[in-house]
Formats: C-alpha cells, structure tokens, sequence
C-alpha cells in the first residue's frame, strides 16, 4: 500500500504562488498604495494631527526638564504650568514682534501697491507683448461665432478675509496644542511607564524604553539647539538690519529666526519677502539690494558654518533627503509642515538606525557609509 507524497514546491506550476506569497512587484505595489492612502489620511485629518504632533514634539523636549524637576519634589503639574505659559508668552510675542510690517502695511494696501507697481514698472515692458497678445486671445474667446460670449467672473475671498481666516486656524491650533501639551507633561513618566508595561520580556521592555529615550534625547537636543541658533540669527540679522537704515528691524528678525526651522526653504522665502518690503520702503537701488543682502549673507554664514559645526555628526542627515522631508511635509501641512518636518525626521531615522524598522532607509538618510548605534543616555531620567 502506497501513501501520496505531498508534491513538492519545486513541481507547481509554473506563474502558480501559494497563499501568502507575494511577487516583488505585487509587495512594491501594496507598498505605494499603503503610502498614498497614509499621506491622504496625513492631509485629510491634519487638522486633529498638527497639534498632536507639536504637542509630541516638544513634549519630547521639554519631558525630561518635568522629570528632573521631580525628582527635586516639584510637582509635574505645576512645572508643565510654568512651561506652558512659558511657551505662551513667547509665542505670543513673537507673532506680536513679526505682525509689525503687516500690521503697518494693511493700513494702506491700496497705496502700497500702487508703489510696488511703479518701481516694477521697468520689468513690465518686456511683457507688453505677452499682454497684447493674450488680449486678443480674450476677444477671440468673447466672440465665438459672431456672437458675445457671456463673460462669468468668480471673484476669491479678499486679502483681509483669507488673513483672518489663516490668524484664527493659527490661533485655534497652538491653543489645542498648548493644552494638550500641558496634560502630557503633568503626566510624568506616565506614557513611560505604560509602555514599558506593554510588553511581556524583560528584553523587550528595556529595548522599548532605550529606543523612545534616544528619540527624546535627540529630538529634545536638535530642537534646543536649533531653537538656541536660531534666536542667534534672528538677533544679527535685526542688529544689521537696523544699523543699515530697515524700518521694523526686530520684526525681521522675529521672521529670520521662525523660518530658519525650514531649512533651505525657509532662508530663501525670507530673502524675498525683505527684498519686496526693501522695494515698498527704498526709493533708491543701494537700499533694495542691500537689505536682502544682508538677510541672505547671515543666513548663509549661519547654515553653512554654525549649524554643521554646532550640531556635528550626531545629526549627520543627508541634506537631500531634509530637502524632500520639507517639501513633503511642507506639501501635506504647508508652513506647519515644513516647520516641523526636520523633528519628525529625527526621530524617524533614529528608530530606523537602533530598529530593523527600515534599515534601508537609515543607510539611505546618513551622510555616513555605515550609521553606528549609540548607547542610550538616561539624561532625563
């Protein structure tokens, strides 16, 4: 009596694939439609997300200044209170400081544009032409077949409407970022704790705490010492600004200070916003180039000098892949994205770098040939 073998997997059939099985094509596949609906989701819900994700982030910077305060018997509620209306406070001034030119030229738009247009007008003439041309284009379209189109003009929301509109969203996600921060930092060690207890090995435990530790220790020390320079910078470039002749010079270096957490990005969106603001101010050329001149000189000195040699190896990220993390972010979230998209990407490429989360992408993030681990420092706790 003979029994049935079961057939071997050399003998399927060909382009058969048991249960399970995917080709490197199909894994690829669910791949890139898992990223296209995490980045609809990102979009879709961002308006619960952002202040989730700058409560975390500067919960992970200022958490462990709560623990070490408690362990000097100060009460975690009571020290996330101070940092609370810490933040408040400078928040609020800083948009107060920076909203001077705005706040000055809202007065009188009309005649503000009216100016800009004028010293423009030398730029105009080439585009005579184009204008010409696209005119006669319009009268074509209005006469379609001998008879006078019916002209629809939808008219936008004004300028002061769209700038109330972003102020109160603006105004609505730091109050709910605040107060979701204050609860996580009266927490403690709670979140801590939780997860530490949410999984069964000793060795499972210990690796869990040392990795969200060395996401805390890096994202905590980038965003101080970012914050540190930046402060820096935005104090040179009032200074220089004011002795050059700038009105509202501290504003802009409010603004010089805020967009320098974008990098690349933010530095050049500076550069052309004093350049037009020297143009409405300036009647003369000297003064038109001068003050973007210097705006662009300290921020060069700044990213290209300070910042490597202040923050070294330990955030060694490849510059290209910070430049698409901006963009991406800056994509999904706009200005609030682009501001928090190099944190993210820190605490990302150090889960990467100590996980077998994507390794690949931990080589591919490095300037380094080969990332090495660090050992965990328990600085906060």
């Amino acid at each position: 009596m003979t029994t049935d073998k079961p057939r071997p997997a050399a003998d399927a059939p060909a382009g058969s694939h048991s249960l399970g099985a995917l080709t490197p094509t199909g894994n690829a596949a669910i791949k890139g439609i898992f990223f296209i609906m995490f980045a609809a989701a990102l979009y879709f819900a961002k308006g619960l997300l952002i202040p989730v994700v700058l409560a975390v982030l500067v919960w992970l910077t200022f958490g462990p200044w709560v623990r070490w305060l408690a362990k000097r018997r100060m009460p975690s509620a009571l020290s996330a209170a101070f940092i609370v209306i810490g933040l408040t406070v400078v928040v609020s001034g800083a948009a107060f400081v920076a909203s001077g030119p705005v706040a000055r030229w809202m007065d009188d738009i009309p005649k503000m544009s009216s100016e800009l247009r004028s010293k423009l007008s030398e730029l105009r003439q080439p585009m005579e032409e184009v204008a010409k041309a696209s005119d006669a284009l319009e009268e074509v379209g209005k006469n379609i077949d001998g008879k006078k189109a019916q002209q629809v003009v939808v008219r936008g929301p004004g300028l002061l409407f769209t700038l109330a509109q972003n102020a109160q969203y603006m105004a609505t996600t730091v109050a709910a970022t605040l107060v979701l921060l204050y609860f996580m930092l009266a927490s403690g060690s709670h979140f801590h704790v939780r997860l530490v207890e949410s999984f069964d090995s000793l060795a499972d435990k210990k690796k869990a705490l040392e990795l969200v530790m060395l996401i805390e220790n890096d994202v905590s020390r980038y965003l101080m010492s970012v914050t540190v320079i930046n402060f820096c910078l935005g104090a040179v470039v009032a200074t220089a600004l004011m002795v050059a002749g700038m009105p509202d010079a501290w504003s802009w270096g409010v603004t010089a200070g805020v967009m320098n957490f974008m990098p690349y990005i933010g530095p050049v969106i500076g550069v052309v916003l004093i350049g037009v603001a020297s143009i409405i101010e300036f009647n003369e050329l000297t003064p038109m180039l001068l003050m973007p001149g210097i705006y662009a000189f300290c921020t060069i000195v700044e990213g290209q000098l300070i910042t490597p040699s202040v923050l070294g190896r330990r955030f060694d990220i490849n510059p290209v892949v910070i430049l698409l993390a901006v963009a991406f972010w800056a994509w999904i979230w706009g200005i609030v994205g682009a501001l928090i998209a190099v944190p993210v990407l820190v605490a990302i490429k150090v889960a990467c770098d100590h996980t077998d989360l994507a390794p690949w992408f931990a080589h591919f993030s490095s300037m380094n040939q080969a990332p090495v681990a660090r050992p965990v420092t328990a600085g906060g706790e």
